[in-house]
Protein backbone atom coordinates (compact mmCIF):
# COMPACT_ATOMS: atom_id res chain seq x y z
CA UNK A 1 0.00 0.00 0.00
CA UNK A 2 1.11 3.56 -0.63
CA UNK A 3 1.06 5.71 2.46
CA UNK A 4 3.47 8.48 1.47
CA UNK A 5 5.01 11.14 3.67
CA UNK A 6 3.00 13.60 5.73
CA UNK A 7 -0.30 13.30 7.55
CA UNK A 8 -0.65 11.06 10.59
CA UNK A 9 2.17 9.82 12.81
CA UNK A 10 3.44 6.28 12.31
CA UNK A 11 2.21 3.82 14.93
CA UNK A 12 5.64 2.17 15.20
CA UNK A 13 7.83 5.29 15.13
CA UNK A 14 6.06 8.62 15.86
CA UNK A 15 8.98 10.59 14.38
CA UNK A 16 7.69 9.54 10.91
CA UNK A 17 4.70 11.09 9.18
CA UNK A 18 2.54 8.58 7.28
CA UNK A 19 -0.06 9.96 4.85
CA UNK A 20 -2.75 7.46 3.93
CA UNK A 21 -2.99 7.46 0.13
CA UNK A 22 -3.73 3.73 0.05
CA UNK A 23 -7.35 3.89 -1.10
CA UNK A 24 -6.59 6.40 -3.85
CA UNK A 25 -3.57 4.40 -5.08
CA UNK A 26 -5.56 1.16 -5.10
CA UNK A 27 -8.44 2.74 -7.05
CA UNK A 28 -6.11 4.15 -9.72
CA UNK A 29 -4.16 0.92 -10.20
CA UNK A 30 -7.29 -1.23 -10.32
CA UNK A 31 -8.81 1.14 -12.91
CA UNK A 32 -5.76 0.30 -15.05
CA UNK A 33 -6.39 -3.44 -14.66
CA UNK A 34 -3.74 -4.10 -12.00
CA UNK A 35 -4.65 -6.79 -9.44
CA UNK A 36 -3.85 -5.04 -6.15
CA UNK A 37 -3.11 -7.38 -3.23
CA UNK A 38 -3.57 -6.14 0.34
CA UNK A 39 -2.55 -8.91 2.75
CA UNK A 40 -3.86 -11.32 0.14
CA UNK A 41 -2.56 -14.44 -1.53
CA UNK A 42 -3.07 -15.03 -5.24
CA UNK A 43 -2.52 -18.36 -6.98
CA UNK A 44 -0.88 -18.01 -10.39
CA UNK A 45 -0.42 -20.71 -13.00
CA UNK A 46 2.77 -20.47 -15.07
CA UNK A 47 2.84 -23.25 -17.66
CA UNK A 48 2.22 -26.34 -15.51
CA UNK A 49 3.49 -24.78 -12.28
CA UNK A 50 1.61 -23.14 -9.44
CA UNK A 51 3.12 -20.03 -7.83
CA UNK A 52 1.62 -18.13 -4.94
CA UNK A 53 2.02 -14.37 -4.77
CA UNK A 54 1.39 -12.54 -1.50
CA UNK A 55 1.01 -8.75 -1.41
CA UNK A 56 1.54 -7.35 2.08
CA UNK A 57 0.27 -4.09 3.52
CA UNK A 58 2.39 -1.48 5.32
CA UNK A 59 4.62 -2.49 8.24
CA UNK A 60 4.96 0.94 9.88
CA UNK A 61 1.20 1.44 10.14
CA UNK A 62 0.87 -2.05 11.64
CA UNK A 63 -1.41 -3.14 8.80
CA UNK A 64 0.84 -5.97 7.59
CA UNK A 65 -0.99 -9.24 8.24
CA UNK A 66 0.48 -12.59 7.19
CA UNK A 67 -2.60 -14.70 8.03
CA UNK A 68 -3.25 -15.48 4.32
CA UNK A 69 0.07 -17.36 4.28
CA UNK A 70 -1.31 -20.50 5.90
CA UNK A 71 0.93 -23.50 6.58
CA UNK A 72 -0.67 -25.71 3.90
CA UNK A 73 1.00 -23.86 1.01
CA UNK A 74 3.24 -26.33 -0.77
CA UNK A 75 4.21 -24.41 -3.90
CA UNK A 76 6.72 -21.68 -4.66
CA UNK A 77 5.62 -18.60 -2.73
CA UNK A 78 6.73 -15.01 -3.32
CA UNK A 79 5.85 -12.15 -0.99
CA UNK A 80 5.96 -8.49 -1.99
CA UNK A 81 6.37 -6.32 1.09
CA UNK A 82 7.54 -2.75 0.55
CA UNK A 83 9.39 -2.31 3.84
CA UNK A 84 11.93 -5.03 4.78
CA UNK A 85 11.72 -4.04 8.47
CA UNK A 86 9.10 -6.78 8.87
CA UNK A 87 12.04 -9.16 9.49
CA UNK A 88 12.50 -7.54 12.92
CA UNK A 89 9.24 -9.22 13.99
CA UNK A 90 7.73 -12.64 13.40
CA UNK A 91 7.18 -13.59 9.75
CA UNK A 92 6.15 -16.80 7.95
CA UNK A 93 8.80 -19.36 7.08
CA UNK A 94 6.84 -20.84 4.16
CA UNK A 95 7.76 -17.97 1.81
CA UNK A 96 10.54 -18.82 -0.62
CA UNK A 97 11.38 -15.24 -1.62
CA UNK A 98 10.45 -11.92 -0.04
CA UNK A 99 10.81 -8.88 -2.33
CA UNK A 100 11.24 -5.46 -0.72
CA UNK A 101 12.56 -1.98 -1.36
CA UNK A 102 11.83 1.08 0.79
CA UNK A 103 15.43 1.74 1.90
CA UNK A 104 16.65 3.02 -1.48
CA UNK A 105 19.81 1.05 -0.72
CA UNK A 106 20.78 3.63 1.86
CA UNK A 107 20.63 6.32 -0.85
CA UNK A 108 24.01 7.79 0.07
CA UNK A 109 26.63 5.13 0.76
CA UNK A 110 30.24 5.75 1.66
CA UNK A 111 32.93 3.16 0.93
CA UNK A 112 33.63 0.94 3.97
CA UNK A 113 31.06 2.85 6.08
CA UNK A 114 27.94 1.94 4.06
CA UNK A 115 24.69 3.93 4.23
CA UNK A 116 25.03 7.35 5.84
CA UNK A 117 21.43 7.86 6.99
CA UNK A 118 19.13 5.32 8.63
CA UNK A 119 15.66 4.56 7.39
CA UNK A 120 14.55 3.29 10.79
CA UNK A 121 16.02 1.84 13.96
CA UNK A 122 14.48 -1.62 13.43
CA UNK A 123 16.40 -2.73 10.36
CA UNK A 124 20.15 -3.39 10.44
CA UNK A 125 21.82 -1.54 7.54
CA UNK A 126 23.13 -4.82 6.11
CA UNK A 127 19.53 -5.38 4.92
CA UNK A 128 19.29 -2.05 3.05
CA UNK A 129 20.02 -3.81 -0.26
CA UNK A 130 20.94 -7.15 -1.76
CA UNK A 131 19.96 -10.78 -1.43
CA UNK A 132 19.88 -12.28 2.07
CA UNK A 133 19.09 -15.68 3.57
CA UNK A 134 16.88 -15.23 6.63
CA UNK A 135 16.89 -17.40 9.77
CA UNK A 136 13.86 -19.31 8.44
CA UNK A 137 15.70 -20.24 5.22
CA UNK A 138 13.60 -17.81 3.18
CA UNK A 139 15.40 -15.41 0.85
CA UNK A 140 14.96 -11.62 1.06
CA UNK A 141 15.80 -9.41 -1.92
CA UNK A 142 15.94 -5.71 -1.13
CA UNK A 143 16.34 -3.57 -4.22
CA UNK A 144 17.85 -0.07 -4.18
CA UNK A 145 15.13 1.02 -6.58
CA UNK A 146 15.31 4.08 -8.78
CA UNK A 147 14.14 6.90 -6.52
CA UNK A 148 15.10 8.84 -3.44
CA UNK A 149 13.41 10.14 -0.35
CA UNK A 150 14.21 13.30 1.59
CA UNK A 151 17.39 14.66 0.03
CA UNK A 152 17.17 14.09 -3.73
CA UNK A 153 20.61 12.54 -4.03
CA UNK A 154 22.29 9.18 -4.49
CA UNK A 155 26.00 8.59 -3.99
CA UNK A 156 27.90 5.31 -4.57
CA UNK A 157 24.50 3.67 -4.85
CA UNK A 158 23.31 3.53 -8.45
CA UNK A 159 19.60 3.17 -9.18
CA UNK A 160 18.54 -0.37 -10.00
CA UNK A 161 15.67 -2.25 -11.55
CA UNK A 162 15.83 -5.93 -10.62
CA UNK A 163 14.82 -8.59 -13.13
CA UNK A 164 14.22 -11.97 -11.49
CA UNK A 165 14.09 -15.29 -13.29
CA UNK A 166 12.33 -18.02 -11.36
CA UNK A 167 13.19 -21.58 -12.37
Amino acid sequence: MKYGIGGKKSVIDPSFQVADMSTHTKEILESLGVRYLVNELEEIQVHDNTIYLFGGDDYWTQKLNFSALHDEINATTLALIHNPSFIAKSYPSNVDLYLSGHTHGGQIRLPIIGPVGRVDDFLPTVYYRGLHTLETGSQLLVTSGIGETGTRARLFNPPEIAFITIK
